[in-house]
């Protein structure tokens, strides 16, 4: 189930306003992971080919660290991943993923625009709400459970000046400053 709400617009002011195909999209790597979660398979390969192999895997490993602070309505959440040869790779979220990083790189392996986003090697995609401790729990359950950060590249409406200079902001509002990086899958 989904919903849609925006202010009245013409078809054609919605097209330039949109990301076009993205219910077609989600549509596709829902039914993709469903046959993961049924049949088995690689849950990743399956939702890259469902995107065409725009699909880029950003780390796998298991969730060694969440905390969560809730701040002026937001959840601000640090979602630490220590991949398969021990590096750690941090996810900084305000309500959504909006900057990964590897410990000690000067750059982040991606930011927003671009998509981030969480994959069970099941096939279930995790959201941050699920992710995070939830209630009174001190710890987030997923303490431990093998992950993969993967990346989409963002729509190219998503990197107009006037877009892309509110994803800055945000961005430095959690303490980075630089040109956030282009995902370029393949």
């Amino acid at each position: 189930m989904g919903a849609f709400s925006t202010w009245a617009l013409t078809p054609g002011q919605l097209a330039r306003a949109s990301v076009m195909g993205g219910v077609r999209r989600a549509l596709r790597v829902g039914a993709a992971l469903k046959r993961v979660q049924q049949e088995g398979g690689d849950a990743v390969a399956a939702a890259s080919q469902a995107l065409d192999g725009q699909l880029v895997l950003l780390a796998q490993g298991e969730i060694s660290a969440v905390t969560v602070d809730e701040q002026g309505g937001f959840d601000r959440l640090q979602v630490t991943l220590r991949t398969d040869d021990g590096t750690l790779v941090h996810v900084l979220a305000v309500n959504e993923n909006l900057i990964a990083y590897t410990e000690g790189s000067a750059a982040p392996l991606a930011a927003a625009p671009d998509a981030l986003a969480w994959l069970t090697a099941d096939g279930h995609p995790l959201s941050n709400s699920e992710i995070r401790p939830a209630g009174t729990q001190a710890r987030s359950s997923h303490l431990g459970r093998r992950i993969s950060l993967l990346g989409l590249p963002a729509a190219p409406i998503l990197r107009t000046p006037t877009l892309a200079a509110g994803f800055a902001k945000v961005l430095a509002q959690l303490g980075y400053f630089g040109q956030a990086p282009q995902l370029k899958a393949g």
